[in-house]
Parts: structure tokens; sequence; C-alpha cells
């Protein structure tokens, strides 16, 4: 990986992370409590994971949001060593976090107002648009497929992680 990507487009990220996770703590409890209510009553079926979410501490949040910087920093990491198939790993966890970003962006649209993390996800589309072109230039459209994919799975697994552990020690 060239020295300009590693400064342009990897080193940032975990600032860039930090920055979303900061608007999510900061907000969501009190958001969550105020707006599960009249989301439960629009959305019956969202019932189980909303009255999940409303128990979720900030500090259990807190928790979790470091243990998916701890894994976003360990990837950085393996960049900056020029670890073997480094920008395949990278562009797993970043796909990740764009399938994120995307998801904020899709549940303001469905709940129609505001939902934590939409601010950053919505300043962020420059950094998150350039960084797609670049990986687009760099990798086979079906490799970036199968990492999207791939970086699907982990965002999934991950968040149960996450979230178990912020429970777990909050």
């Amino acid at each position: 990986m060239s020295p300009l990507s590693v400064l342009c487009l990897i080193l940032p990220f975990p600032l860039l992370f930090i920055v979303h996770e900061l608007e999510e703590i900061t907000v969501f409890r009190r958001w969550i409590i105020r707006g599960a209510p009249s989301l439960s009553a629009r959305f019956p079926r969202m019932e189980p994971l909303l009255s999940h979410l409303s128990t979720f501490t900030t500090g259990a949040f807190c928790i979790a949001a470091a243990e998916e910087l701890l894994l976003l920093l360990g990837v950085t990491g393996y960049v900056l060593i020029d670890g073997p198939q480094c920008l395949r790993v990278w562009a797993t966890v970043f796909l990740a976090f764009v399938l994120h970003q995307a998801g904020h962006v899709v549940q303001a649209i469905i709940v129609r107002s505001y939902v934590p993390g939409l601010l950053t996800a919505i300043l962020l589309l420059p950094y998150t648009g350039y960084t797609l072109f670049c990986l687009h230039l760099v990798l086979y459209p079906s490799e970036l497929l199968l990492l999207t994919l791939a970086g699907a799975v982990l965002l999934v697994l991950n968040l149960i992680f996450a979230h178990w552990l912020g429970k777990s020690i909050a």
C-alpha cells in the first residue's frame, strides 16, 4: 500500500470512527428513552430490539465502542506493518463501517427523523465516497463484493459481541 494511501485513507479512519462513536454515545441514551415508546407503537415488530436497546447504558455503549475501536486500531497497525493481504483486511473493516453508516441513513429514512449517528454518517460521505472510489481502483468488483459480504458478517458478529461485552462489564 502506498504511503500516500496510508496517510490519506488509513490513518484518518480511527479518528473518524471515534468522532462517529462520540455522536452515538452522547445522544443515544436520551434518544432511545424519549423515542422508544413512539417507535414501538409505529413499529411493533421492533419492540424486542427497542426494549433491549433501552436497557443499554452509556457505560455499556462506551465499552462496546472501545472494543470496536481496538479492533480498528489492530487492523490499522496491521496495515502499518504491511501484513499479508492488509489492504483486503482493512477494506473488510472499512466496508463494515460503510454498511454501518448506511444503516444510520436507512434508519433515519424509515423513522423519518434523526437517529444517533446520522449527522456523522452524512458528514463522512466525502471520505467514504473517496475511499470507496480508491478501493474500486485497486480491487476487482468481485473482490469488493466479497469483502463487503465479509464486512457485513463481521459487522453483525462484532456488534453482537460488543453489545454482550458492554452489558457484561458495565
